[in-house]
């Protein structure tokens, strides 16, 4: 099978080869044609592989608003979900627009490259003063497709200032028509690549600086009218989604508490693993746990830590990050285990 493929020239393979002593060094790579990236061989002779790991999105047959994605519609724009799909619809109205985005996000872990992957439909070739897109972004950060009238952009966010590109430096040139094409994304913090159909159509080097000043990001859609427009543009998306190239989860870090406390624990996105009440407390002993930076907004769990000894395994992702209030009369012995 690699022979075949290295005869269609969709890879290359390359053997480390001592001519001078004849002997192999061990080295084999297979490379991406396109790309001059590399997989190899270890030398304890298995193939390196990466396991994806899905971190974020869904098809579009089941009830996604609420609890995956919240939506905001404005001047007669819908958002329609079914038959696999959802729609969004500016409406005849000026200036509709409909914005759909994930409510979670998608955790990057450094070293492991996210992918997002997307079935999109247009139902034209662009229309004037109408705004579509998708991708990874919130307000401040992110990557995502763009076409802003009748031309197609990309557009890489960070920290609320947008770099517009126009002209795609990939070797395969951008397909406009009204078919459902696969688009991804794929985001370190030193690079951008964005693929149609599997095809690479541009790679992003932001240089002097990082891509995005936030990696832990949302998927999202627009669709919106400006300068009065009353076109009734359409968007279609089939499934969505985020993956990690690779296992996200780091090895766990802990906190003990023997007093009460109020602490953040973690001030960006990670995994909550495990609480373990090494000595229960007084009967109104608690520990709260929240999505968040202070102790408010999001709660994740709040635990009687009076009862008995027990280990509660949670393995849940947190956005925003890790704040933990123990309390009571008596506090518990406890262990947070997180990263």
């Amino acid at each position: 099978m690699l022979l075949r493929l290295y005869r269609m020239g969709l890879i290359g393979l390359h053997f480390n080869f001592n001519f001078k002593n004849m002997s192999f060094l061990g080295g084999v790579f297979i490379t991406d044609g396109e790309l001059k990236t590399a997989a190899s061989v270890t030398s304890t002779g298995a193939l390196r592989i990466e396991k994806w790991t899905h971190l974020l999105g869904t098809t579009m047959s089941e009830t996604v608003f609420p609890p995956l994605f919240n939506q905001t519609l404005a001047n007669g724009g819908t958002i329609v979900v079914g038959g696999g799909e959802m729609t969004l619809s500016t409406g005849t109205l000026a200036d509709g627009s409909a914005k759909a985005m994930t409510d979670r996000r998608a955790r990057f872990v450094s070293g492991f490259p996210n992918n997002y992957l997307a079935a999109v439909k247009l139902n034209d070739n662009g229309v004037i003063d109408n705004t579509r897109r998708w991708g990874v972004f919130d307000s401040t950060d992110g990557a995502f497709f763009e076409l802003n009238g009748t031309q197609m952009r990309l557009v890489v966010r960070s920290n609320s200032s947008d770099v517009i590109i126009t002209s795609f430096n990939g070797q395969n040139p951008f397909v406009m028509n009204t078919l459902y094409h696969g688009y991804e994304i794929v985001y370190l913090g030193t690079v951008v690549r964005f693929y149609q159909d599997r095809k690479l159509i541009h790679t992003y080097f932001p240089g002097t600086i990082i891509a995005m000043s936030n990696l832990n990001l949302k998927i999202a859609m627009e669709n919106f009218n400006s300068n009065g427009s009353t076109t009734n543009a359409v968007l279609r998306i089939g499934n969505v989604c985020i993956y990690s190239q690779g296992s996200p989860n780091s090895r766990a870090l802990y906190r003990h508490f023997s007093a009460a406390s109020s602490v953040l624990l973690k001030g960006t996105a990670g995994t909550l693993h495990k609480v373990v009440i090494n000595k229960p407390g007084n009967i109104t002993s608690t520990l709260t746990l929240y999505d968040s930076l202070t102790a408010s907004g999001s709660i994740i769990a709040i635990i009687d830590t009076g009862a008995e000894i027990t280990e509660l395994e949670y393995d849940v992702e947190f956005d925003n990050g890790l704040f933990v209030v123990s309390d009571g009369p008596q506090t518990a012995d406890l262990t947070v285990l997180y990263d």
